[in-house]
């Protein structure tokens, strides 16, 4: 039985910036399209309405793009903050107990080849 102590808190502010960005760009950037192929049939609809050098459909994009990048921000904190309150936390409980079971490849390699020739 293993015990997770601690966590260090620059690995859990990078690997969750990472993580809720990519998980955020799969979400936001159809979202983005969406709203800026409504913001480019808005413009085609109303003569003179976006003959500016910014249009709404440019803005509808970049809005969800940067909302990407601060939902990430504000995930990053939220997560390294509940990091190093489990650090805090596990000085006096201890930490979590996880079991681990340590499998050689060759042993795993029979238990898939016998599982085949079972079939």
């Amino acid at each position: 039985m293993y015990r997770i102590k601690h966590f260090d808190l620059a690995t859990v502010a990078l690997y969750s910036f990472v993580m809720t960005f990519i998980i955020s760009l799969i979400f936001m950037i159809p979202l983005a399209l969406f709203i800026s192929a409504m913001g480019e049939m808005a413009q085609q609809s109303m003569p003179g309405y976006g003959d500016s050098f910014f249009s709404i459909a440019d803005f509808g994009f970049l809005f969800f793009l940067l909302l990407a990048v601060a939902y990430s921000v504000f995930a990053t904190i939220i997560y390294t903050i509940i990091a190093l309150l489990y650090n805090l936390v596990s000085i006096k409980l201890g930490g979590i107990k996880i079991a681990v079971e340590k499998l050689d490849d060759q042993s795993v390699v029979n238990q898939q080849v016998e599982g085949l020739e079972e079939k």
